[in-house]
């Protein structure tokens, strides 16, 4: 009598662990699913969302712009005065908020010597020299000033400084 009893509790142990253990899975999918619907209902909401206006936008990007000191990046290219270099190139990157000048050097030591100067009357010295490049002079002519006087090239360079226009 006491085994039967022992089996009937033996199976009715069993089905309920079993059956728990279905409601386990059953609610880790339910779960899985609803945030699987959470994400996709955020995804549409983001789509559907109105787009700004053109115009509105292009103004709100005129007004930041218009407020911008220019005056930060002439005062810097003015600081420059070393013999044998001339800007070739500004950039004024307002998205990502950087600026870049580039010089042509006549040698490419004269890179330390503008980069003192771009950051003469800062303590933090921001600007910094991106990269000078080397190459040939444009035209090679025997016995011109493109020319060595051991009749070699002469290299042009060019030298990239930059700096985050918030650090001015």
């Amino acid at each position: 009598m006491w085994a039967v009893c022992a089996v009937f509790v033996l199976v009715i142990a069993g089905t309920f662990a079993w059956k728990a253990s279905e409601l386990v899975a059953e609610a880790q999918a339910t779960a899985a699913e609803m945030e699987r619907m959470q994400s996709e209902t955020d995804r549409l909401r983001r789509l559907s969302a109105p787009k700004p206006h053109p115009r509105s936008a292009s103004a709100l990007k005129a007004v930041t712009l218009l407020q911008f000191d220019v005056n930060k990046v002439f005062s810097a290219m003015e600081n420059v005065d070393v013999a044998g270099t001339r800007l070739t190139g500004v950039t004024l990157d307002m998205a990502s908020g950087n600026l870049a000048m580039e010089y042509a050097l006549e040698q490419s030591t004269q890179g330390q010597a503008i980069t003192e100067a771009l950051n003469s009357g800062y303590d933090a010295r921001p600007w910094y020299l991106d990269r000078i490049s080397s190459s040939p002079a444009s035209a090679v002519i025997a016995g011109s000033v493109f020319t060595t006087p051991g009749g070699l090239p002469k290299l042009a360079h060019n030298g990239l400084w930059r700096v985050a226009v918030s650090k001015l």
